[in-house]
């Protein structure tokens, strides 16, 4: 029904509204996809409401573990694009700056810091899904 996917999408915070949340058929889509492809009636907004009807009921897992890695990872990497942040570190005792940049580096490269990211950011889409 339309009413769930805009009362989810409504529910949503702002920053989440254009990030990928759900593959279909190797296609990332945002809450916003989702909500006009329903919006307009199409096949595709069928399939995309079913899919996330399914994840949020249990019945389906979140994706397997690839994709669900793929789409947490491209979340990140847009995240820091458009909005670059820095971290602070401890370091044998001292404090280091982790730039925007690095850390998009470290993703890309599956770098240990860039694999606790990637595996936080599952937690959140996983969270998102069923607000």
């Amino acid at each position: 029904m339309l009413e769930k996917v805009e009362r989810w999408v409504s529910r949503l915070p702002k920053s989440e509204l254009e990030m990928p949340i759900l593959e279909l058929d190797g296609v990332l889509y945002t809450p916003l996809d989702i909500l006009e492809e329903v919006r307009a009636g199409t096949e595709l907004g069928e399939r995309l409401q079913e899919r996330w009807e399914e994840l949020r009921r249990g019945i389906r897992t979140l994706h397997n573990d690839e994709t669900m890695y793929e789409l947490a990872r491209v979340r990140l990497l847009k995240r820091l694009q458009e909005r670059p942040v820095r971290i602070m570190t401890l370091t044998a005792g001292m404090p280091t700056e982790i730039t925007a940049e690095q850390l998009i580096r470290d993703i890309e490269t599956g770098g240990d810091l860039g694999e606790s990211l990637v595996k936080a950011e599952i937690k959140v889409v996983q969270r998102m899904i069923r607000i």
